[in-house]
């Protein structure tokens, strides 16, 4: 009876951490390779109020190619210059915005430490994102359908005054030719008019 209960409590010892095993939950973080620094970087830049950054980084064939985004000021994305790592130390150019971010990446490759300089330096660290912690980027706004007007289109005001003095321009020789003709009409009636007695008078001495 011993034995079979020392047997008994034996098993379930054995089988207690393989069920551990099995029920454990998955990790959530993805995994980089080491250098590796594609992906999404999220951080709070405290300006004169708190902005959300995005930097989005995706491989290329040469280097990387990234998005930056600014959540808390539309989400619009813009195009980043540069992005080079060097060892540990990445740099972010965003020309069209003249910003620049320069960080020390961490051993585990998941946090930049670093500052953003967009004409006064302001520290900024960016922690790589995951599913789970990612912040939605906002939509960008859908574009506005010009309004129509039954038979067509609603031509614009100034395409219409546009073609007003376009039509003006071209009307300006016929009218210089019409009043041309009309004033040798008018010369012509006044010479007839003071010739027209001479006549009456070289008539009625002939009779």
């Amino acid at each position: 009876m011993k034995i079979r209960l020392v047997v008994a409590l034996t098993v379930m010892a054995m089988c207690l951490p393989l069920s551990r095993a099995q029920t454990a939950p998955a990790a959530t973080s993805e995994v980089h390779a080491k250098g590796d620094i594609s992906g999404d970087w999220q951080g709070t830049l405290q300006a004169q109020r708190a902005l959300r950054t995005v930097v989005r980084i995706t491989k290329a064939d040469k280097g990387y190619t990234a998005k930056f985004y600014s959540i808390d000021q539309g989400g619009t994305p813009t195009t980043v210059s540069s992005v080079t790592s060097d060892g540990a130390t990445v740099n972010i150019a965003v020309d069209m915005i003249g910003g620049t971010f320069e960080g020390t990446l961490s051993a585990d490759g998941n946090t930049m430490t670093g500052t953003w300089s967009q004409g006064k330096p302001l520290p900024l660290v960016l922690v790589r994102a995951t599913k789970e912690t990612a912040w939605e980027i906002p939509a960008p706004p859908a574009a506005q359908k010009p309004m129509l007007i039954k038979g067509g289109a609603q031509p614009h005001r100034s395409s219409i005054k546009q073609t007003e003095r376009l039509q003006q321009s071209s009307n300006q020789p016929r009218r210089r030719h019409v009043f041309a003709r009309c004033s040798m009409i008018a010369a012509t009636r006044l010479r007839v008019a003071a010739v027209a007695p001479r006549l009456r008078n070289q008539i009625y001495t002939k009779e």
